[in-house]
């Protein structure tokens, strides 16, 4: 199984296009819920995305909470997915 960034990396160098929002919330996602499981997946979840920013709608503060103590190692973690350093920051609303 080939890692997504390898092949939005190929998409890009075929037509030059920027990673599309799905996308970037797909990656979002799934990196939650390898960190927080289930519940993190409900209470957390990507609204927005705009100029290597995620925006992030919470129904929990403490999942609010904990995404920024941790926001360094999950934007590490897409980055790392991506294959560049795409994501520059997460919001919490």
């Amino acid at each position: 199984m080939k890692k997504i960034g390898l092949l939005i990396n190929q998409k890009e160098k075929k037509s030059n296009l920027k990673l599309e929002d799905k996308e970037i919330f797909y990656l979002f996602g799934r990196i939650i819920k390898q960190e927080y499981g289930n519940q993190g997946t409900k209470n957390l979840k990507a609204t927005y995305f705009k100029n290597g920013k995620i925006f992030v709608k919470s129904d929990s503060s403490v999942f609010s909470n904990e995404l920024l103590l941790n926001k360094n190692d999950i934007i590490r973690k897409i980055n790392q997915e991506i294959g560049n350093e795409e994501i520059r920051d997460i919001k919490v609303n």
